[in-house]
């Protein structure tokens, strides 16, 4: 009779061991799938996306699958996604040409966040947005496709989308100087009326002036990466504005209208308006493109910033890269302006030069000239100053450049054979 007693103890405690490991087990495994959980969306309008997003913040982060769907007329006045995250959240469809949203003809969206904006993203949360198209219209002006205001210390990715037919800019990204992101294998233009801008990379301002870092390429990973995407009819494919740091590499930029663009200080322009003062792009490498101007002015426009231009194909452009002094609006203080010494400061108009460019081995093919600049008659654009037409080398502010690893290790290492067309090389 003891004996059994004793076995009986010995086997509630044993009982009791087993389920605390496996009650520490399970909460550890929760703990560590927190963003595991994936909700489809019952359908493709704002509304059912919207309530699937909610559910899955809800649930501590994870997965909306967006069901087949071709309503790429569906979303009227007032449909938008708005969320704020400061949890994991993936929004996936079932590919680009499978998953299609879009706007009616003569609708506009009546976002709270942006009354222009079809879709924002904000908060402290890594967002993934993948495979689905999202288009504007042709006769509604729908500003702004995407938004992304994250500030993720994560890694934020933007992939396997096609974006288009929207009146100003299609992908609008504001940068977090502290986390890398990922914008690859997209398809974006198409944009409403003049074009406008493909993508736009905003920095926070948080640099206050032009530092030249020890390194680009390799030692830069932080930077937002665009790569691996194909820019049609844009006016500006790629604009980078206030501290942005941007690596633009392995794109495709084509018809008329395309071309790289970075802006100097004094452009108010910062995610967070109250950041001043505004100091321009920060790091800007441009490498590895195939640009065809179809014999618009310029393949890539420099005016502000320090970066690379190298082993780029820039097919008929009347100049293939060029460096521009930007202007101030008026009655701007541009006292607080880095860079050339001899920039004109007062608050009527002044003007900032490109910081450090090395610009060599381009491939300008069927273009009129290879490199120009605009200084405004300052003089302050001048060859191993504010720019040199060699690599990087000794004696130089940056002495060497490495290419930063390719693909980006965020990007899966078997993308479709098919996505980056023969038309590249």
């Amino acid at each position: 009779m003891k004996t059994d007693l004793i076995e009986y103890r010995c086997c509630k405690l044993l009982v009791f061991y087993i389920f605390l490991i496996v009650s520490i087990g399970c909460a550890f495994l929760f703990e560590k799938n927190v963003n595991a959980i994936e909700i489809k969306a019952n359908s493709c309008s704002a509304s059912d996306i919207q309530s699937a997003i909610e559910k899955v913040i809800g649930a501590g982060g994870g997965t909306v699958n967006i069901p087949v769907c071709q309503a790429d007329d569906s979303w009227g006045k007032g449909d938008y996604i708005y969320v704020k995250t400061d949890v994991t959240l993936r929004l996936k469809g079932a590919g680009i040409d499978s998953t299609v949203i879009g706007y009616k003809d003569g609708d506009k969206p009546g976002n709270r966040a942006d009354p222009s904006t079809g879709m924002y993203f904000g908060g402290y949360g890594l967002v993934e947005l993948s495979d689905f198209t999202f288009r504007g219209s042709d006769t509604a002006k729908i500003a702004t496709g995407i938004k992304i205001y994250s500030m993720s210390t994560e890694n934020l990715r933007v992939h396997h989308m096609r974006i288009q037919k929207f009146s100003n800019t299609a992908l609008y990204v504001c940068q977090n100087p502290n986390s890398p992101m990922i914008i690859d294998h997209n398809e974006i233009g198409d944009q409403y009326g003049r074009g406008m801008y493909g993508v736009r990379i905003h920095g926070t301002n948080q640099q206050s002036d032009y530092v030249i870092p020890a390194s680009f390429g390799v030692n830069n990973p932080t930077a937002a990466f665009i790569e691996d995407n194909t820019f049609d009819k844009c006016y500006h494919s790629v604009s980078a504005f206030a501290t942005s740091n941007v690596v633009f590499r392995n794109n495709i930029v084509k018809n008329p209208t395309s071309f790289i663009d970075g802006h100097g200080p004094c452009f108010d322009v910062g995610c967070f308006r109250d950041n001043d003062p505004d100091s321009g792009t920060y790091i800007y490498e441009i490498y590895d493109n195939t640009i065809d101007c179809g014999n618009y002015p310029w393949g890539v426009n420099i005016r502000g910033g320090t970066g690379i231009v190298t082993d780029n194909t820039l097919i008929n452009c009347n100049i293939g890269v060029r460096l521009e002094m930007e202007t101030c609006s008026e009655g701007t203080n541009c006292s607080v302006a880095q860079g050339c010494p001899q920039s004109n400061t007062d608050t009527d108009a002044c003007y900032q030069a490109p910081n450090q460019w090395w610009i060599w081995e381009n491939d300008y093919q069927g273009s009129g000239s290879s490199f120009a600049y605009n200084d405004k008659g300052s003089g302050c654009i001048r060859e191993n100053n504010e720019y040199f037409l060699h690599s990087p080398q000794i004696n130089d502010p940056v002495e060497s450049y490495t290419k930063y690893p390719y693909p980006h290790p965020l990007v899966s290492p078997s993308p479709p054979e098919n996505f980056r067309t023969a038309e590249k090389k």
